[in-house]
């Protein structure tokens, strides 16, 4: 796989396995808030997502990948679930629960 088009083909496949991979992250996310208001759970855990970005540059960093990009993307992706997980609260309390 030497020609651009073969590369540049290939990128796009992985750009569709990320966004496949990132909506099962967010199913998950969204599963685990709703968890946590059934059973009164606090719905962020700043030492579980401190813990979280830590072990996900490091990982990056393992594979040869920026600690900074690493940093950015875990941080838009923790963002993400808090106002998902904002959202969820405030659509239950409007409806009373």
């Amino acid at each position: 796989m030497n020609s651009l088009p073969a590369l540049m083909s290939k990128i796009d496949s992985i750009d569709g396995q990320i966004i496949d991979l990132l909506q099962e992250r967010f199913s998950c996310s969204r599963r685990i808030g709703e968890m946590k208001l059934q059973h009164g759970e606090p719905l962020f855990d700043p030492i579980r997502v401190a813990a979280q970005r830590q072990k996900f540059i490091f990982d990056c960093m393992d594979v040869g990948l920026n600690a900074d990009m690493a940093m950015r993307l875990i941080t838009t992706i923790v963002d993400q679930v808090l106002d998902e997980r904002r959202l969820l609260t405030d659509k239950l309390s409007s409806l009373g629960r």
